[in-house]
């Protein structure tokens, strides 16, 4: 794998690791902002139609799953240096269903030159896709 791909989300700073500058007040909690989940890490042997998934709740309605990538095999925020924005998802958010039970589940499908994204409401089963080249 020539970069590290993931997603930007909002954590939890148990270990207390995360600088105070990018900690925010929301939904009731202390979460740290921008954070880089990586789903694969660069020179990372990924297998021909190999998946990962990881689950996220939501944190503002819309929500939007944004995809980075980066020469960095660890980065730690998406702000980082080099950090680039390659997709982006909006999720809608159900009305009638308590904000903080609802939760997505992001799952990376790397092919020989595309990634596949696909984002799905657990609650709903609402999946959106989004193919990205990864060729270059």
């Amino acid at each position: 794998m020539d970069y590290t791909y993931g997603v930007d989300i909002f954590d939890y700073d148990f270990e207390k690791k995360y600088p105070m500058e990018k900690k925010i007040f929301m939904n009731g909690e202390w979460l740290v902002k921008d954070v880089f989940r990586v789903f694969v890490r660069v020179n990372e042997d990924v297998p021909f139609d190999n998946k990962v998934t990881h689950a996220f709740f939501a944190t503002e309605n819309p929500d939007y799953v944004v995809i980075f990538r980066t020469e960095n095999n660890d980065p730690m925020f998406t702000t980082d240096p080099g950090c680039e924005i390659v997709g982006r998802f909006q999720i809608d958010f159900e009305n009638d269903i308590p904000f903080e039970e609802q939760e997505i589940e992001v799952t990376f499908m790397f092919g020989d030159t595309d990634l596949r994204v696909l984002c799905k409401h657990i609650n709903t089963g609402k999946v959106k896709t989004l193919t990205l080249d990864i060729a270059n």
